[in-house]
């Protein structure tokens, strides 16, 4: 079998041009596909800042409302303080006016006692010298 140079030449000519085409369709078909891929990576990077500031806002809120719960907590601690310091307060103001109305009381007790035995030692002398001068 002879082949002609001719033939030759069209058979690589054409074999040429399949692998051209071939060669474009494959480039296409990468670049499409990088591009497809390149897409795909930032909508995940998206979604990813997407959950990243999400996250970050609860973070932020959950911060706030420990902030809140704390000063709450604080604030009643510190009320529930100042009303037993206030009560305790007035226990030792009553203490304070018991004991001087006590000491007061006390005080005239002995006075009257004193007055009553001095009046009784005074009727007693005076007896005794009613005696005297009898005698």
């Amino acid at each position: 079998m002879v082949i002609s140079s001719k033939d030759l030449n069209e058979c690589l000519e054409e074999c040429c041009r399949s692998l051209i085409k071939y060669g474009e369709i494959e480039m296409r078909n990468r670049c499409h596909h990088l591009i497809t891929q390149m897409l795909q990576y930032e909508n995940l990077i998206y979604i990813k800042d997407r959950q990243l500031l999400n996250l970050e806002n609860k973070l932020r809120t959950a911060k706030q409302e420990m902030n809140k719960i704390i000063n709450t907590k604080v604030f009643s601690r510190g009320n529930n303080l100042v009303y037993e310091l206030d009560t305790v307060n007035r226990q030792l103001r009553l203490m304070k006016d018991n004991i001087f109305l006590l000491e007061k009381n006390l005080t005239e007790k002995i006075k009257l006692c004193y007055d009553r035995e001095l009046e009784e030692t005074r009727m007693h002398l005076a007896d005794y010298r009613k005696k005297y001068n009898e005698y």
